[in-house]
């Protein structure tokens, strides 16, 4: 979405993330009063595991920016670089604060459509580790990019190996999509691979990849109910699919327990 940058607030007299957004994400006054009330929505949002959005705004350029906390440690992606997978205590750790925020912000109608390892930052603090989420409510403002996909629209919606089937679709942002999500998250920090490799978008399209996961075979080798934990998150029937973040949560708990 654009370049981050480390800043001081000379009024405040603090370190902040200023995220500049690029510029073509902000090409005309329509897209610029958009960016604005989006923002503001997203600034409104405070969870201790949701990064705080101090201040936005459009400068006289038309360049959109975001003044942030500044977060110390990595993302969860880099995380999974170096380790390939995390332990079950981690990765239970980590899904419970990404899951009470997900579950928060669906309870105020707000939907992240792009919940990846990447925007997933752990902080480090005296040894303490804290997931956030980075960019809630404003993801949609990317304009379309090599592993994204458009709405009807052409707004991106999501990176494709997080979307599930009816993301893929299209239509309006529902909070199943942010549950599919976080179900890949969730097997990726386990088994240290992605659960559906080498699928294809259309697979993933029409359903033909959902629930069909060899997860007896994986590398996270826990017990029968986490199996059957991940085939229902990945069912073709979202009926059949955890109904909240924190449903999902209680499933992945219990299972890694079992």
């Amino acid at each position: 979405m654009g370049t981050v940058y480390e800043a001081r607030d000379g009024a405040l007299e603090r370190r902040v993330a200023i995220k500049v957004i690029r510029d073509d994400l902000i090409g005309s006054l329509a897209a610029a009063d958009r960016f604005r009330r989006e923002a503001r929505v997203a600034a409104s949002f405070a969870h201790p595991n949701v990064v705080t959005v101090h201040d936005f705004g459009v400068t006289d350029n038309s360049r959109a920016y975001l003044v942030m906390e500044l977060l110390e440690g990595a993302s969860l992606r880099e995380t999974l670089r170096r380790a390939t997978r995390v332990t079950p205590p981690r990765g239970l750790h980590i899904m419970r604060g990404v899951c009470h925020a997900v579950d928060a912000a669906h309870r105020r109608q707000l939907v992240h459509r792009d919940l990846k390892p990447d925007n997933i930052f752990i902080v480090e603090d005296g040894g303490e580790e804290t997931a956030k989420i980075l960019d809630f409510g404003i993801a949609k403002f990317a304009l379309p990019a090599p592993d994204s996909a458009r709405t009807a629209t052409g707004v991106v919606v999501g990176t494709l190996g997080y979307m599930s089937p009816e993301q893929l679709r299209g239509g309006e942002p529902d909070p199943s999509w942010d549950l599919w999500a976080l179900a890949v998250v969730a097997y990726e920090m386990l088994a240290g691979v992605h659960p559906f490799p080498g699928t294809s978008a259309l697979d993933r399209w029409d359903g033909r990849a959902a629930g069909k996961i060899p997860l007896a075979d994986s590398q996270a080798g826990r017990a029968r109910s986490l199996e059957t934990l991940f085939g229902r998150s990945f069912s073709i029937d979202p009926t059949e699919r955890p109904a909240s973040a924190l449903i999902f949560l209680h499933g992945f708990e219990q299972s890694l327990h079992g």
